[in-house]
């Protein structure tokens, strides 16, 4: 079974700069833990999003992942730390968390 991800675009800065969530998804995807580098397995797993994510066309609202990988994507998605404070970045978080579910 697979898990629709929202593919939207979040301000991250008031009145100013956004982002849109495939290229929030492709940071999450390439950012490693601070320190940590990656073993082949979860270079495998990364490439599995970012490359159902390049399927989709620039126009998709939103692009299907098998459960593991947005069970993964998710995993990485809170691993992350961010280089903003952005209510943005917590609307995003909480749209793929709950695509997730």
């Amino acid at each position: 079974m697979a898990k629709t991800i929202p593919l939207k675009y979040v301000e991250l800065i008031k009145g100013g700069e956004g982002a849109k969530y495939a290229d929030l998804i492709r940071s999450v995807a390439g950012a490693l833990p601070p320190g940590k580098g990656a073993e082949i397995e979860e270079i495998r797993k990364r490439t599995r999003i970012l490359d159902a994510l390049d399927k989709a066309s620039d126009e998709a609202e939103s692009f299907d992942l098998e459960d593991a990988d947005a069970a993964h994507l998710l995993q990485c998605l809170k691993q992350m730390q961010w280089a903003i404070v952005s209510p943005g970045i917590v609307t995003f978080h909480d749209d793929i968390e709950e695509a997730v579910k």
